[in-house]
């Protein structure tokens, strides 16, 4: 493989790795805007209570989502730049949203907290993902212009 060719995978594969993380903080917003906006529309629209929308479930989709596409974003953001900060961060979000997910339910919290702890879970997988695409960008960045002389 020359040179060139080496270059437009790395290019290939930065993008996708943007992406990934792109969608991961999408996934997460999706969470905490419908943990705050849900309370709203079923007091307005009771109808959407028995809807996906209203159910438990919908956090177990969006968990199933998140999972895989935080797990290869993360991971092989990591493995580029090295941050452990990164892995702490998605890990923790991760780990919070599976909890208000399922185990808040274990312990006997009140279903408010579902709510509570996925936002914060949300906020904090996202920053993960921020944080490793800007890992990862300024990486790619720094050897784009490793060979230019300035």
């Amino acid at each position: 493989m020359n040179e060139g060719e080496a270059a437009l995978r790395e290019e290939v594969r930065q993008t996708w790795l943007g992406r990934l993380d792109s969608l991961g903080v999408l996934l997460s917003g999706i969470c905490i805007v419908h943990c705050l906006a849900l309370p709203l529309l079923l007091a307005l629209l009771p109808f959407l209570g028995g809807s996906l929308l209203g159910g438990h479930s919908f956090h177990e989709y969006l968990l199933l989502a998140v999972l895989p596409v935080s797990l290869v974003a993360l991971g092989f953001g990591w493995r580029r730049h090295g941050d452990a900060g990164v892995l702490w961060l998605g890990g923790i979000g991760l780990g919070l949203l599976a909890f208000a997910t399922y185990g808040y339910r274990l312990i006997g919290l009140p279903e408010d907290w579902e709510r509570i702890i996925s936002i914060i879970g949300g906020l904090i997988h996202a920053a993960g993902h921020v944080l490793n695409f800007r890992r990862t960008r300024a990486l790619h960045d720094h050897s784009a212009h490793a060979g230019h002389v300035h």
